[in-house]
């Protein structure tokens, strides 16, 4: 999975680094990425970021994003919900 995201000029200078994490549905965090920064044409900057998920089973997740300043305390944060695959249908009761 790839993961693009477009850093604000209003806290681009804060910014020492962007962390993204895939999180499970009991907190446990399953992938890790430090990404890369790019300044695009001058004017925006890029981190973008990736995540092998071919290890992780199907089902719901939480893509957390975290840029953080020099000493490591956060300058901002977003999280965002991920579908891996599709999960296994629950079973239903026969009749």
């Amino acid at each position: 999975m790839y993961g693009i995201v477009s850093i604000s000029p209003t806290i681009e200078k804060t910014v020492a680094k962007i962390e993204g994490k895939i999180v499970d549905a009991d907190g446990k965090v399953r992938k890790t990425s430090a990404g890369n920064r790019e300044k695009l044409d001058g004017v925006a900057i890029l981190w973008r970021g990736s995540w092998e998920l071919f290890d992780v089973p199907p089902g719901v997740y939480t893509l957390e994003l975290t840029a953080l300043d020099k000493e490591g305390k956060v300058v901002t944060s977003r999280r965002d919900i991920l579908l891996h695959e599709n999960p296994p249908s629950p079973k239903r009761a026969e009749p």
